[in-house]
């Protein structure tokens, strides 16, 4: 999976010296390309920034059998 593009909106100061939940939610996978949304709430509920994202699937090639020892 390679990124395309990706853009975070931060609305909240975060402290990041503890756990932080990323909530990604898949919004569509066409075509070799796929898209999701996403936030990083705080443990009181508040959400401290929102996310999204653009992603490219490639196929894994595999190599000839020859090529195999």
């Amino acid at each position: 999976m390679s990124r395309l593009d990706h853009v975070v909106w931060l609305h909240r100061p975060a402290r990041l010296d503890d756990r932080v939940l990323l909530d990604l939610v898949p919004q569509a996978v066409a075509g070799g390309r796929g898209g999701n949304t996403g936030a990083v709430p705080s443990t009181d509920g508040a959400v401290r920034a929102n996310l999204t994202q653009e992603q490219r699937f490639r196929q894994r090639r595999t190599p000839p059998r020859s090529a195999i020892v």
